[in-house]
């Protein structure tokens, strides 16, 4: 943004949204989330994704619920 506005391409005052996040979140599934939003993830991103998640103790279930697929696909 700064980079941007120093080269005229927007203005200095150009409001901009942002998301607080709760910085007990889990970074993972946060990133999951914002990436499955915008766009679907490649399917080994969401693998790599769901892993990290199942290894860190979330159950299968839990991630199947949040992400709107079934277990088989977690």
């Amino acid at each position: 943004m700064k980079t941007l506005a120093e080269a005229g391409t927007i203005s200095n005052d150009v409001p901009v949204s942002c998301n607080v996040i709760d910085p007990d979140a889990n970074a993972t599934e946060m990133s999951l989330v914002e990436n499955a939003v915008r766009e679907q993830m490649h399917p080994a991103d969401e693998f790599e994704a769901f892993l990290a998640l199942t290894e860190s103790g979330m159950p299968l279930a839990d991630i199947a619920a949040r992400f709107g697929v079934t277990e088989a696909v977690v």
